[in-house]
């Protein structure tokens, strides 16, 4: 007989009213690519919140570059 453990881990769940701006979808990303535990402490925490944080920019800067990209296209499909 098998047996199979699976572990769904967390699932979070984000309502809006509306489309989600570009800010928004920076920190989801980041939140993904850096993990701070509820158990780190100190200047450990801090250095990863601060690296979070400044990887939740750098998404946010090329997402909005990317928007401006597909405006520009879209602008010149028209034309």
């Amino acid at each position: 007989m098998f047996e199979i453990n699976i572990n769904p881990g967390s699932v979070n769940v984000h309502t809006s009213s509306g489309p989600l701006p570009p800010e928004a979808w920076a920190k989801l990303a980041a939140d993904k690519i850096i993990y701070v535990g509820d158990q780190t402490e100190g200047p450990i925490k801090d250095q990863a919140i601060a690296y979070k944080q400044r990887i939740q920019g750098i998404v946010e800067y090329y997402i909005k570059q990317a928007i401006l990209s597909h405006e520009k296209h879209l602008i010149a499909r028209i034309k």
